[in-house]
């Protein structure tokens, strides 16, 4: 048990020390839920339309993401979805994924 509770903790340690990735972000989405993909790509295209001061689109996304089930802080700079995945926020430039 002992053995068990030290190897969770380590591989906590080295989720932990990815940039943007938290356990819960690695894992797949759940029927009914966006994929973190699609995810990932539009909190780029919000952070593109934030640094290029288009706000009515930066609100759009974030409209678009809360109707997904995500909620974006961006003083924490993370995000975070309702079944439970959640990580730090992409910048601007970071490539996209597949969906």
């Amino acid at each position: 048990d002992a053995l068990v509770q030290y190897y969770a903790a380590a591989v906590q340690q080295q989720v932990a020390a990815v940039p943007g990735l938290s356990a819960a972000a690695s894992q797949t989405a759940g029927p009914g839920t966006p994929s973190t993909g699609w995810l990932t790509n539009r909190l780029v295209e919000r952070e593109k339309a934030r640094i290029e001061k288009n706000f009515a689109e930066a609100d759009r996304l974030r409209q678009l993401l809360r109707q997904n089930g995500v909620e974006v802080d961006d003083r924490e700079r993370t995000w975070s979805c309702r079944d439970g995945r959640k990580g730090a926020r992409p910048n601007h430039n970071d490539p996209p994924e597949p969906e």
